[in-house]
């Protein structure tokens, strides 16, 4: 996600590394029947969340002084809560 909200460039063995987590959550899905495609799905879905808000706040780090960022950030996740 950082290539697109930040620009950063990818080295091969990144993308390496990146697919084998992908393909250990996969596996992991596939052979422990206690685990649901929807938890699943709620668990990636997740994840890629995560990914986008920390590489979001990276992003506003040189635009916004260090509290204010904080602050929205928190008051996200709580909203998240809430509703």
């Amino acid at each position: 996600m950082a290539i697109f909200i930040l620009g950063e460039a990818v080295k091969l063995a990144q993308w390496m590394f990146y697919a084998i987590a992908f393909s250990g959550v996969l596996l992991i899905g596939q052979y422990d029947e206690r685990i649901s495609p929807i938890y699943l799905a709620l668990g990636i879905i997740s994840a890629f969340c995560s990914g986008v808000a920390y590489n979001l706040v990276r992003s506003l780090r040189g635009k916004e002084h260090p509290l204010t960022v904080v602050l929205h950030f928190q008051f996200v996740g709580a909203g998240g809560r809430v509703f």
